[in-house]
């Protein structure tokens, strides 16, 4: 007999009393919201007046108020009793009356099977075997198996299974491990599905239903391994009885392609088809972190996890947990398990899911990044009425994507569905989402369908289907800002000579993704740095590099570790302190021009161009050479990655005529002009009868909070033809898209940059002039606008055919630091 032995029978009664009156006082405490208060304070208030008062009316007033708040607090009370009382089961009762358990099946068929690994937890046993005879799904087995314990576990589960026929009990000869003595259960498993539960934990009532039943709607789903639930940490103290499961929330489908943090959920969180998980391998004979491993070998081979809505499981956290006691190697295995996620990788004979990822995640990263923007472009397009051709364009793009994306990677007719929201919800067009939902059901359904088609044939055939053709490897770890100090900066720069990024704008990044892996060739070792300001936006964007990322630190010494120092800097923020601090020091420093420049500061009349301080001066185009004609030293071409990807882009398909017009008036520069510059923009449009979208800044928009587009200018340049914009470099990106550019200059700046287009696009200075511009422009083709600015484009973007600019800026680097 246990250590609870015959006498917890007899003590069942005042335990359960007790959990009952500890369920009652949590259902009252959390009943107590402050709606709930303000109804309980009206009818107090309204009895006051109907005892208070002798006039009828208020008298009868005060009653029918009272009578409604007892209506609401009754109404509510019943409701919270009801959710309380179906989280607990229907248990069989002693007098002769049956009450079967919600979900019962037959015992005799089990579904799952329980596997509860446990040493030494004779304390929390009971506990453990309890919540699964109270669970809702009745038709399971339990193996348990005793890895060898020493104290009294094994009589204590001998003693809580009593005759339960679904239970069985295993001893190990010699101590295994929790992970091995998971194998073992599976493999002496019966059952289709196969879940754990450590014998120091219990579940949920529902934790079994949830899960079977979400498992067993996609069943047809071969790429989908089970379902799982989330849990709740609890004190060591807390049981099934006193624990009340806090209400779920709907969680992801967790796959190797999207997801991001460091570790998928517990052991004992998702329920698993048996031949999944023993086709992979099961469990690594590892000290910790086991449970990682092997979700690491479903996601890699192809398999997903559906997300129930279901707490499902309570999780003792207490000193000798496996989670606290190997913390630190813990944080070794996540860590190399993440690194791993970014490399290329051939499966292993004993990894056979539907699809194994053996190219690196960056490739994949990048064709989930094209088919989901593609879906949301489709869902804009049937909501905005475009053509047919635009339509017919995006589904065929869509069908280029490789089936493990569409199949099931990336849900492209929810996407599509959702993007086409943001335009009917903007026009208060709401009476239009059931045809448009069909529209694109009919565009999308093939597309699924056929991508299901090439599923199948890859399960019975094993053909590795093939990838899109020139994505870049973006390799993802979902990185935080780490505050830093300067001799904790070293550990960032072991593994090769230390360079210092110091991109100041989201965009930035663009030529920093290339670039990393260029200088890592090379043997570099980068680090990125950022103010706190600064992470929302461009530290977001680094996610996608795997580069460290560190919080800015004070110019000072610490520079001296790094071999050279790379800014990208604009008119926004400037490290301007640790170029200062470099110069006639061991550190080279180089700064790489992203965009168009006023390099002599002529509309601003004070000095605020960054560039010209640093010893290298990387620029976009030989424009920039000849503008700095004064300082022939220290100058490179090596051009601008983001530009040049734009125009060696497919160019976007023609549509009817319209304008997009770029404001940015921000820094302070001119911004007096601003509202006079959209003013007459809008009767020019208004002249010419052109549709006018207006791209403002995101600091300028509350100025004219009617007009102002939500869309970002890169994507209006697609779907408008014409584009009017002030100095800005979103010009060169209009002439890369083929729109017909208009540079609009009716306030005078004196920047020659755009002063001489050579025929490449027209400029404005007034009014008349502009509307006269957008006229003429109606008939001209993105072939034609793209033909007409490839000159003037050449001369201020270099792009040399057979090398990246990330290899040439590599090369200037590399060239400078030798001398």
């Amino acid at each position: 007999m246990g250590p609870r032995g015959t006498g917890a029978t007899n003590r069942s009664t005042p335990r359960g009393m007790r959990g009952r009156l500890s369920r009652m006082a949590r259902v009252i405490m959390e009943f107590a919201t402050p709606w709930r208060m303000l109804m309980t304070l009206i009818l107090g208030a309204s009895l006051l007046v109907a005892v208070a008062t002798d006039q009828l009316i208020l008298q009868l007033a005060s009653v029918a108020v009272a009578c409604l708040a007892i209506f609401t607090l009754f109404a509510q009370l019943d409701r919270r009793l009801g959710r309380v009382a179906l989280s607990r089961p229907m248990l069989e009762v002693a007098h002769g009356v049956e009450a079967r358990p919600v979900h019962v099946a037959s015992r005799r068929s089990p579904i799952v099977t329980v596997v509860i690994p446990g040493k030494n937890e004779a304390s929390y046993a009971r506990d453990c075997i309890q919540s699964l005879k109270d669970q809702t799904l009745q038709n399971f087995e339990a193996v348990i198996v005793d890895d060898c314990s020493t104290d009294s576990t094994l009589e204590v589960v001998l003693d809580a299974v009593g005759g339960d026929p679904r239970f069985r009990m295993v001893r190990t000869s010699r101590s295994v491990g929790i992970g091995l003595a998971r194998n073992h259960g599976v493999r002496i498993a019966t059952t289709k599905y196969v879940t754990f539960l450590d014998l120091d934990d219990f579940f949920a009532p529902d934790a079994l239903a949830a899960r079977v039943e979400l498992a067993e709607r996609h069943a047809d789903q071969p790429w989908v391994a089970g379902a799982y639930c989330w849990h709740e940490t609890v004190d060591p103290d807390l049981t099934p009885e006193t624990w009340l499961p806090p209400r779920g929330v709907p969680r992801d489908t967790v796959s190797w392609l999207g997801h991001y943090d460091d570790a998928f959920f517990i052991a004992s969180a998702p329920l698993l088809r048996r031949d999944a998980f023993l086709a992979v391998g099961g469990f690594d004979d590892a000290p910790t972190a086991e449970d990682l491993v092997c979700w690491f070998k479903l996601m890699r081979s192809g398999f997903t996890l559906v997300g129930t809505d279901t707490v499902g499981l309570a999780y003792r956290r207490k000193p000798t947990s496996h989670a606290v006691a190997t913390a630190v190697a813990m944080r070794d295995t996540i860590a190399r398990l993440l690194s791993e996620r970014s490399e290329a990788m051939s499966a292993p004979a004993e990894q056979r899911g539907p699809f194994f990822y053996a190219h690196d995640l960056g490739s994949y990263r990048s064709a989930v990044g094209f088919t989901r923007r593609t879906a949301a472009a489709l869902g804009i397009a049937v909501a905005d009425g475009s053509s047919d051709e635009i339509i017919q364009r995006l589904v065929a793009d869509l069908k280029t994507v490789p089936f493990p994306l569409v199949g099931w990677g990336v849900d492209v007719r929810e996407l599509a569905i959702g993007a086409s929201k943001r335009v009917t919800r903007g026009r208060a067009e709401r009476g239009r989402e059931g045809p448009i939902n069909r529209a694109i059901d009919q565009l999308v359904g093939p597309v699924v369908s056929e991508a299901q088609r090439s599923a199948a044939a890859w399960l019975q055939t094993g053909e590795h289907p093939a990838l899109p053709l020139g994505v870049v490897a973006r390799p993802v770890n979902q990185r935080k800002l780490l505050p830093v100090t300067p001799s904790s900066l070293r550990t960032f720069q072991k593994g090769g000579r230390p360079i210092l990024l110091l991109p100041s704008a989201a965009y930035h990044t663009d030529e920093l993704i290339e670039l990393v892996e260029e200088l890592r060739q090379r043997g570099f070792a980068p680090v990125s740095m950022l103010n706190d300001k600064r992470w929302a936006t461009t530290g977001a964007a680094l996610s996608r590099v795997d580069v460290a990322v560190a919080e800015a630190l004070p110019a000072g010494e610490w520079l001296d570790g790094f071999d050279a120092l790379l800014t990208f800097n604009d008119w926004g923020e400037y490290f301007g302190e640790y170029v200062e601090f470099a110069k006639g020091r061991r550190t080279v420093t180089f700064a790489k021009v992203e965009g168009v420049q006023d390099w002599k500061d002529d509309d601003t009349g004070r000095v605020r161009n960054p560039y010209l301080a640093s010893d290298i001066v990387l620029c976009q185009g030989d424009n920039d050479v000849a503008a700095l004609e004064g300082r022939r030293e220290g100058l490179e071409v090596v051009g601008s990655a983001r530009l040049e990807a734009i125009w060696t882009d497919r160019l976007p398909a023609d549509a009817d005529p319209r304008v997009v017009a770029n404001v940015n008036f921000t820094y302070g520069v001119q911004s007096e002009h601003r509202d006079m510059w959209v003013e007459s923009l809008s009767e020019a449009c208004r002249r010419a009868g052109m549709p006018l979208d207006l791209s403002l800044h995101p600091s300028e928009s509350a100025k004219f909070p009617r007009q102002a587009s939500t869309e970002p200018i890169r994507h209006l340049m697609v779907q408008d033809s014409i584009l009017v914009s002030r100095f800005s470099t979103v010009l060169y990106e209009g002439m890369a898209r083929g729109c017909s550019v208009i540079y609009y200059n009716p306030h005078g700046e004196k920047v020659p940059t755009f002063h001489h287009p050579n025929g490449a696009f027209d400029i404005a200075e007034d009014t008349k002039a502009l509307a006269e511009l957008i006229d003429g422009s109606r008939a001209r083709t993105r072939a034609e606008a793209r033909e007409r600015a490839a000159g003037f484009f050449a001369s201020q973007v270099s792009m040399v055919p057979g090398t990246s600019v990330a290899k040439r800026t590599a090369d200037a680097i590399e060239r400078h630091l030798a001398r």
